[in-house]
C-alpha cells in the first residue's frame, strides 16, 4: 500500500492503476492488508486489515457501482488475526477471528457486533445464507455441525449434523 490508500489495483486502458478505497485518518499512515478481495451482490468487497500485532486493526471497504468507496468504522484486533470472512446480502460480512471469537457487520452503515462465543469444533467458521441470519460451521473429525444464531442474538441453536465421509490414509 502507499499511505491513504489500500492496495487494490485495477487493468483499465492498457494498464494498471491504484483502485483501493481511501483510508479513514485513524489507519491512513499503517500498512494495511488486503485479506479478502470478493464480489458480492453487484459490489468489490475487501477485508482489510491496518498495522501490526495486538494493535492491528480491521475494516470493511464496499465499492460500489460508480466505483466510489465506503468504509466500515474499524475494530482492534486484540488476540490475531482473521481466519475467515464471510459476504452475505445487503453488503454483510461476518469474520472469524484467529482467537476464536468473531465479528459481524450487517453493511456499510452498520456498526461491528461481537457474535456470542463459538461453537465448539476443530474448526469454525461463520456463514451468512440467503435467507438472512448467521450460521457458525463446526468441524470436528467426520461431523459438520450447523449451529444458527438465535434470533435475539444471545447464543446458537443447533440446526444440522452432516456426518462427512473421510478415508483416512487416502491423501498420502
Amino acid at each position: 500500500t502507499r499511505a491513504g490508500i489500500a492496495g487494490i489495483f485495477a487493468y483499465q486502458g492498457g494498464s494498471w492503476h491504484a483502485a483501493g478505497p481511501p483510508l479513514p485518518a485513524a489507519v491512513a499512515d499503517q500498512d494495511v492488508d488486503v485479506l479478502r478481495l470478493t464480489s458480492a451482490g453487484g459490489e468489490e468487497v475487501a477485508v482489510l486489515r491496518a498495522g501490526t500485532g495486538s494493535s492491528s486493526r480491521l475494516l470493511v471497504a464496499w465499492a460500489g457501482h460508480d466505483g466510489h468507496w465506503t468504509c466500515s468504522a474499524t475494530i482492534t484486533l486484540t488476540h490475531g488475526g482473521v481466519s475467515a470472512a464471510s459476504f452475505g446480502s445487503g453488503g454483510a460480512v461476518a469474520v472469524t477471528l484467529a482467537g476464536g471469537g468473531g465479528e459481524s457487520l450487517a453493511g456499510p452503515t452498520a456498526s461491528w457486533r461481537p457474535v456470542p462465543a463459538l461453537p465448539p469444533g476443530r474448526a469454525v467458521a461463520l456463514a451468512q445464507p440467503p435467507s438472512g441470519g448467521l450460521d457458525a460451521l463446526a468441524a470436528a473429525g467426520g461431523e459438520l455441525t450447523v449451529w444458527r444464531l438465535r434470533p435475539d442474538g444471545t447464543g446458537w441453536a443447533k440446526a444440522q449434523a452432516i456426518a462427512v465421509p473421510i478415508q483416512y490414509g487416502s491423501s498420502s
